[in-house]
């Protein structure tokens, strides 16, 4: 009417995207080609290419479509500072992953950090393009 009230008799439906094959799809495909950003020396931010970004939309997609899906992202660094330095570092770049996600209204509550600092490097740290591979983050479903 008028007054913007609505009577009568009105029908709706709610279909919900819980698709388990759609799901399983996303997830088998972003796992097939894992979320992973590289961080420059003592960065903790980093600008994402179309690539990335792309990776962390799908991923969002998936956590914000599954109630149970959850993540942990996992910050690395290079062995140059201290130990204890990289531990640091290694978290701010996971808490950066993280707001990323965010930003595609992921819940909070679905994503841990977590750092692993110079721990588990994946190429060696003797050379600058291995350093350049260890200072990264990776996003684990789980």
């Amino acid at each position: 009417n008028p007054d913007g009230i609505l009577s009568g008799p009105y029908g709706f439906s709610v279909e919900a995207f819980e698709n388990s094959n759609n799901l399983e799809a996303l997830k088998a495909s972003i796992m097939e080609d894992p979320v992973l950003l590289n961080f420059a020396p003592e960065r903790y931010q980093t600008d994402l290419n179309a690539k990335q970004r792309k990776k962390l939309e799908a991923l969002a997609a998936y956590l914000n479509a599954s109630n149970d899906a959850r993540c942990t992202i996992v910050g690395h660094a290079d062995s140059v500072k201290s130990e204890q330095l990289n531990m640091v570092l290694g978290k701010k770049r996971a808490e950066f992953t993280k707001t990323m996600l965010l930003k595609y209204d992921v819940d909070p509550i679905k994503i841990k950090t977590t750092s692993r600092g110079e721990t588990q490097p994946i190429a060696s740290n003797k050379t600058a393009k291995g350093k350049a591979q260890n200072r990264r983050t990776e996003v684990i479903i789980n």
